[in-house]
């Protein structure tokens, strides 16, 4: 990518499915970052992507994205793309397709996305810092990792760190996300500055996390506001407490319930 926001832009699309592999460079439309063209390598010079010297032929970003679906419809079955670190990518690859409006076009052969680094990461019991990053294992594991973040050789070196590692299909689909999952995190992202400037008014009663969780349950201030008026310390308890089910929809400790009972009260 072009830098590491999430509105950056993706320069280069690569994928490998058993012997057939894609890869396709995109020209960018925003600055690169040089904190970017360090780990990457690429750079625009006189309106060419160049890396290392070299010229790339590039693309526009939706004549890319055309391309990639093409790729992934050749295998006539709905897929999964599995990533190092997927939770940077996906939201990148997502939002790039609801600016081509292909959202729909993917949403037929995708079923939705794996990470490979909490897979890998359970697999090595490494925790620190940078252990798991996918050059690093690869090193370890005498894989040859020169081209490191190119995004076909980064899916190549993948591959082989999986492989190696003996790490199964069923293992990676331990970190399995949905379409639907993933962009319904995506939706509470970017609605969550919004939710937490309505859930303020609770700063001196429950912590960011404990608003975070309401946002995610989507219990506004006035919700919980409703609830007291109409039934107190009880409605408090009914909208973060237990559904009918009896999964905690936010909370069901007794100390924070009365915290945000007594701040209405």
């Amino acid at each position: 990518t072009g830098g590491f926001s999430k509105n950056c832009d993706i320069l280069q699309i690569g994928a490998k499915y058993e012997q057939y592999e894609f890869s396709i460079y995109i020209k960018p439309t925003q600055t690169i970052s040089e904190e970017a063209s360090k780990v990457h390598g690429l750079r625009m010079i006189h309106d060419i992507l160049v890396r290392h010297d070299e010229s790339i032929l590039t693309v526009s970003l939706s004549e890319a994205l055309v391309g990639f679906y093409e790729f992934l419809s050749k295998f006539q079955r709905k897929c999964i793309l599995t990533a190092h670190n997927c939770e940077f990518d996906y939201p990148r690859l997502m939002g790039a397709l609801d600016k081509c409006f292909l959202k729909e076009h993917f949403r037929a052969i995708i079923l939705g996305y794996s990470d490979s680094l909490p897979v890998i990461k359970k697999n090595t019991g490494k925790t620190k810092k940078g252990e798991n990053k996918l050059e690093n294992i690869a090193r370890e594991l005498q894989i040859n990792g020169d081209k490191a973040h190119d995004a076909l050789y980064d899916v190549i070196m993948l591959d082989k760190v999986l492989k190696k590692l003996n790490i199964t299909t069923n293992d990676l689909l331990g970190s399995f996300l949905s379409w639907d999952d993933a962009s319904n995190k995506i939706k509470f992202s970017q609605n969550l500055p919004n939710a937490l400037k309505e859930l303020h008014l609770l700063t001196d009663c429950v912590s960011i996390g404990m608003r975070k969780r309401m946002a995610a349950a989507n219990v506004s201030y006035e919700t919980l506001e409703d609830a007291y008026k109409t039934s107190k310390y009880a409605g408090i308890v009914q909208v973060l407490g237990k559904d009918e089910n009896g999964a905690v929809k936010v909370t069901k400790a007794k100390k924070i319930l009365e915290k945000i009972f007594n701040y209405f009260e």
